[in-house]
């Protein structure tokens, strides 16, 4: 039987709670038929054929949605098409999934769900520091997404707009 692979960590301590300990409750052990949440980090349709178990097939409709695989099919996905993390296309939100796969270096600049909305309401100077470092697919994601918020008025700060083109070298807004 598939375990979900969740790792559970103390609460953080509050100013009601700092005087009394709280215990760690321990991880779950992570084995091949561990399911594991995916997340896309792509804009758009991402698509993932396994080489292990062929006729094997994950689509994700749309950057953040989010699909369960077992652990071994991740090692498989690791060996075989090393891109989806190389350009973090899929993203995983389990720490010791990811340390245990040996994919830190490639996440080690990627943006949660919740950041990825944040680098629109971002100062330019943010923007110019951070966007610069993330993987290509996210880069991809948020030029995707800011076309999008531009198109709808929601992104209109010419400052951030040129921040977001200079740092994703890419031309956001349709020249007349």
């Amino acid at each position: 039987m598939a375990r979900r692979a969740t790792t559970k960590t103390a609460a953080p301590k509050t100013a009601t709670s700092a005087s009394v300990p709280v215990a760690a409750t321990p991880a779950v052990e992570i084995t091949n038929d561990t399911m594991v949440e995916c997340r896309s980090g792509c804009a758009g349709n991402l698509i993932y054929k396994s080489k292990l178990n062929p006729g094997y097939v994950v689509e994700w409709d749309d950057f953040g949605d989010v699909q369960e695989m077992e652990y071994r099919e991740l090692v498989s996905m690791r060996g075989n098409q090393r891109r989806f993390f190389e350009e973090n296309w899929i993203l995983i939100d389990d720490p010791a999934v990811i340390k245990k796969l040996g994919v830190e270096r490639y996440y080690k600049n990627s943006l949660t769900s919740d950041d990825f909305e944040d680098v629109f309401t971002m100062s330019a100077d943010d923007i110019k520091e951070i966007v610069p470092t993330l993987p290509g697919g996210t880069k991809d994601a948020i030029a995707s997404e800011a076309k999008k918020k531009i198109e709808s008025g929601e992104l209109d700060s010419r400052s951030a707009i040129k921040a977001l083109e200079d740092s994703l070298d890419v031309e956001l807004e349709e020249t007349v």
